[in-house]
């Protein structure tokens, strides 16, 4: 089985060879030669007219670039080498030179006029002549050797994460990749908007912005700003060796300021070191580089907690300060609030962000808020505010006058130690706060092809709509339905309601009342009396 892939700069076929038992794969790629290039669908490569690096750099737009060559002064026999040079376009190039160069962007190409080359070329002396203010050779050499990579980088060479090493001995250029939709590139997180430029010194790939140098890590990063001193003490006793090995991390870094606008009594906690400061710390970590200029509109994105993230220009409603300041492990975002995930929220933070209001309300009704928060390690069913609005008006009326009640209809509500779906099992029964009461959770086994869920689960009859969200001191369980403390057992429910007088007497009369009056697992179907008046008189 054979498949061929067009890349523009490039074409790769792969086959596929099975023969007794040993598979083998076999690769062939062809790509144009340098100085040549093709067009989409095109059959082989043909030749572009290649300038000197000054005459292509000007016509592109990075004059600041040839004003700091000729301040670093660089030797002639240093640029005639084949490099990739990454250069920042300081100023829109005119229309009439950017649309007359070889600006070679996968695979496209432009038609030059044939007076062009020696205005370009006039033009571009002028500049590498120009007389410059006397500065630090040192300094900008190191800049113009830190968009230097030696030999050629096309864009068919990068692969993302690519580290590549440049003339400056202690600055490294990072290639991104993304598909959003269209392929983008970044060095150093800024933007590729014009690339594989080919020149007779090598290959010139034109930035959207100024590219600057990461030769620090994270964790130097994070050392050297006085206004991370609050997240930089949450990180004391955390294993954050990750912030200086080499990686791909983006770390969304709070300010001492974002930090005083936090509840002071969770503020105290986290300065602590307490209020799950793990998870905080985790909920401020990516896994992979995510630069600014690839979020067009919004995107989302998994933290190292395993939460999920919604990156945009604001982010989950905190502004991003400062962007994309580079690192040589990742990319660092400063923001102004600082990220709680939900592990991190005390019980009654955690109802108001799942839209549990109306149970919200009722607790606070109850006084119960604070004792809820300084639980640890506990489990709530919560009911949706459906299943409570759906209460007789009457009841709530008489829970709301009496917080007392409330509280014992609460704590029915509550388990402790907390409880997980994992370690449950089908009819057992899960003691409850309120002394002498428990829970019953059921499991079933639904109808697959009828059912995104295989088995579902209930408590005392309710649906659970979801499991486990996670709260700091515990867990919450979000069920579809108000629980009421069950105070009498099946027949005693049947002989108190007149309804059922004819199924009371029928359970004597065959003495199931006793089975039903001892421990068991037991469904009653139960006719009411005006069921029975409805059948044939003999029966």
């Amino acid at each position: 089985m054979s498949s061929c892939n067009d890349e523009g700069l490039s074409y790769t076929c792969e086959t596929k060879i099975r023969s007794n038992g040993i598979r083998k794969i076999y690769k062939t790629r062809y790509n144009c030669c340098y100085g040549t290039v093709r067009e989409a669908g095109e059959f082989g490569c043909h030749a572009v007219e290649l300038r000197s690096l000054q005459e292509t750099v000007f016509a592109l737009g990075g004059r600041s670039f040839l004003s700091l060559m000729a301040e670093a002064e660089v030797d002639p026999k240093f640029l005639n080498q084949n490099h990739t040079y990454f250069v920042d376009r300081s100023s829109p190039a005119p229309s009439d030179v950017a649309n007359d160069v070889n600006t070679q962007n996968e695979g496209q190409t432009t038609d030059v006029k044939q007076d062009e080359p020696v205005r370009l070329r006039r033009q571009a002396t002028n500049i590498m002549r120009m007389d410059v203010d006397p500065r630090d050779m040192t300094e900008v050499r190191t800049v113009v050797r830190g968009h230097m990579v030696r030999g050629i980088y096309l864009t068919s060479n990068f692969r993302d994460e690519q580290l590549l090493d440049t003339e400056d001995s202690e600055a490294k250029i990072r290639i991104n990749m993304y598909n959003a939709p269209a392929r983008i590139y970044t060095a150093n997180y800024v933007r590729l908007v014009s690339t594989n430029n080919y020149a007779h010194q090598g290959v010139i790939h034109m930035l959207d912005g100024v590219m600057k140098p990461a030769t620090k890590t994270i964790a130097q990063l994070l050392e050297s700003e006085p206004h991370f001193s609050s997240f930089r003490k949450l990180l004391k006793d955390q294993d954050t060796a990750m912030f200086s090995q080499p990686g791909q991390l983006t770390v969304l870094a709070p300010t001492d300021d974002a930090f005083a606008k936090l509840n002071p009594e969770l503020r105290e906690r986290l300065m602590k070191g307490q209020g799950c400061v793990h998870s905080v710390v985790e909920h401020h970590v990516l896994p992979n580089v995510i630069c600014s200029t690839v979020i067009q509109w919004r995107a989302r994105s998994t933290s190292l907690l395993g939460s999920s993230l919604l990156l945009e220009r604001d982010l989950e409603g905190k502004l991003v300060i400062t962007r994309d300041v580079v690192a040589s492990n990742g990319v660092l975002h400063v923001i102004d609030g600082v990220l709680i995930p939900e592990n991190a929220r005390i019980f009654n933070r955690l109802l108001s962000s799942h839209n549990l209001t109306e149970l919200a309300r009722l607790v606070e009704a109850a006084g119960m808020a604070p004792m809820l928060d300084s639980l640890t390690n506990a489990t709530l069913f919560a009911p949706n505010n459906y299943a409570i609005r759906s209460i007789p008006d009457e009841i709530k009326q008489s829970w709301m006058t009496n917080p007392e009640k409330l509280k014992q209809v609460l704590m029915y509500y509550l388990v402790q130690p907390g409880i997980r779906q994992a370690g449950l099992a089908n009819n057992q029964m899960v003691e409850t706060g309120l002394k002498g009461q428990s829970v019953r959770m059921n499991f079933y086994q639904s109808m697959p092809f009828f059912n995104a869920a295989p088995i579902r689960a209930s408590v005392q009859c309710g649906s659970v709509l979801r499991w486990e969200q996670d709260a700091r001191n515990g867990n919450v369980h979000i069920i579809d339905r108000v629980m009421i403390p069950p105070e009498n057992s099946i027949t005693q429910w049947l002989a108190n309601n007149r309804s059922f007088s004819i199924m009371t007497t029928l359970l004597k009369d065959t003495r199931l009342n006793e089975i039903l009056n001892a421990e068991g697992t037991y469904t009653v179907l139960a006719p009411p009396d005006v069921a029975f008046y409805q059948m044939p008189e003999e029966v």
